[in-house]
C-alpha cells in the first residue's frame, strides 16, 4: 500500500516551499494564480485532502459569540428554534475546536449595539453571528468589529450596508408571495390583512413586498391593510387587529408575518368568534400552534427553517475563520397544515 501524500510531497513536486502549499490548501492570500493552480492540480492528482478537524486541534479554540433574542422573553417561538440551530452547529463543530458563547439581547437594536461594541472593546470573540433588529442602526458596531478583525455573519435579518461578511436568510419576498398564494386559495374573495412585524426590519418589509406583488399580479385592484407591531406589545397589537377586523368590511384573510404575531392573531380572531369567517396563514411552527390548527382557526403556516438559518451562520463563520471559501446554501421553505405539523416540530 502506498503511503498517503503529505504536504511536503506536494511542495517538492511543485518546486515551492511547504509554507506556500499550506497557504494554497487553506485558501490564504499571498500566492500567485499560476502557482495556486499548479499546487491544487498536484494535490488532486495525489488525492490529497485537507483535514480541517485535525488541523483545528493544533490551534487555539475558535470563540464565536451568538447574539440573539433572549429565551426568557414571552412567546419567543422563532428564536427558540434559532438557539436550537446554534446547539446543533456547536455539536457538529466539536472536533474543530469551536466554542460558542451565547449572549441574549433584548428585542431592540440598542441592546445589540451595546453588546457588539463591548465585544469589539474586549476582543472577547473571534467572530459574531446575530439577528439584526434594525438593518441600518448596527452598521457602526459591525464595522468596528470588522476593523478589530472580528467578522460578523447575520442570520435571518441583515445589515446589508455594513461590513458583515455574509447573511443567511430565507428568501423573504418569496415567503410573502407564497403566503399570498395560500390566502388566495383558501380565501379568494374579500379584503386581506398583513399583520405583525416591526416596520424598520428589512426582512419583514421584503416579505410584505412579496405578498403585495403576488396579490397585485392576480388581482390588480386587490387591497390589503397593514398592521405593525410597533412596540412589540401583544396587547396593543391585539387591540389594533381587533379594531381593524371590527371596522374594516369584508375581511376574509390574514397573513401573520412573524411567529409571535401568528399566536396573537389566532388568539384575537378566536376571541372575536371570527374563526369560521376569517382564514389565517401564519409563520413558522411551534407547539402552541397545534390547538389553532385543530379547531380550524389557523389554516396554514410558512416554514422558514430558522434552525438551519442559525446553524449555517455558525458554519459560514467557521469557514471564514478557517480560511476556506464561503458556501452560502439556500434556506428551504415549507407549507405547514394540520396534517403535517408534527413533521416540522
Amino acid at each position: 500500500m502506498h503511503k498517503p501524500a503529505t504536504l511536503k510531497d506536494i511542495a517538492k513536486m511543485a518546486g515551492v516551499s511547504a509554507v506556500t502549499v499550506h497557504k494554497v490548501l487553506y485558501a490564504k492570500d499571498g500566492v500567485g494564480e499560476n502557482t495556486r493552480k499548479k499546487i491544487l492540480g498536484i494535490a488532486g492528482d495525489l488525492n490529497y485532502t485537507v483535514n480541517i478537524a485535525a488541523s483545528s486541534l493544533k490551534r487555539k479554540a475558535v470563540e464565536i459569540a451568538a447574539v440573539f433574542r433572549g429565551k426568557a422573553i414571552p412567546r419567543n417561538f422563532f428564536f427558540h428554534k434559532m438557539w436550537d440551530g446554534i446547539e446543533r452547529a456547536e455539536r457538529n463543530l466539536r472536533d474543530y475546536h469551536v466554542r460558542i458563547t451565547r449572549i441574549e439581547c433584548d428585542d431592540n437594536w440598542e441592546s445589540q449595539d451595546v453588546i457588539l461594541r463591548e465585544i469589539a472593546r474586549t476582543s472577547s470573540a473571534d467572530g459574531v453571528i446575530l439577528h439584526c433588529w434594525d438593518e441600518t442602526k448596527l452598521d457602526g458596531a459591525i464595522d468596528l468589529l470588522y476593523k478589530q478583525g472580528i467578522p460578523v455573519v447575520t442570520a435571518n435579518a441583515d445589515a446589508p450596508n455594513s461590513k458583515r461578511i455574509a447573511c443567511v436568510s430565507a428568501p423573504n419576498e418569496r415567503v410573502g408571495s407564497l403566503a399570498a398564494e395560500m390566502l388566495e386559495h383558501i380565501a379568494p374573495e374579500g379584503q386581506k390583512i398583513v399583520a405583525g412585524g416591526i416596520k424598520p426590519a428589512e426582512n419583514l418589509a421584503a416579505n410584505r413586498r412579496g405578498f403585495a406583488s403576488y396579490l397585485k399580479k392576480i388581482q390588480p385592484d386587490a387591497q390589503f391593510t397593514e398592521i405593525y407591531n410597533y412596540h412589540q406589545s401583544p396587547n396593543q397589537f391585539s387591540d389594533d387587529l381587533a379594531h381593524a377586523l371590527l371596522h374594516t368590511p369584508g375581511v376574509t384573510g390574514i397573513y401573520a408575518i412573524t411567529a409571535r404575531d401568528t399566536y396573537n392573531v389566532c388568539k384575537t380572531v378566536k376571541e372575536l368568534g371570527m374563526s369560521r369567517r376569517v382564514k389565517i396563514v401564519g409563520s413558522d411552527v411551534f407547539e402552541e400552534m397545534k390547538p389553532f390548527f385543530s379547531d380550524d382557526t389557523l389554516h396554514a403556516a410558512i416554514w422558514k427553517d430558522q434552525q438551519s438559518q442559525a446553524e449555517r451562520a455558525v458554519i459560514l463563520l467557521h469557514q471564514y475563520l478557517s480560511g476556506r471559501p464561503l458556501r452560502v446554501e439556500p434556506i428551504r421553505l415549507g407549507v405547514i397544515m394540520k396534517n403535517n405539523i408534527d413533521d416540522y416540530l
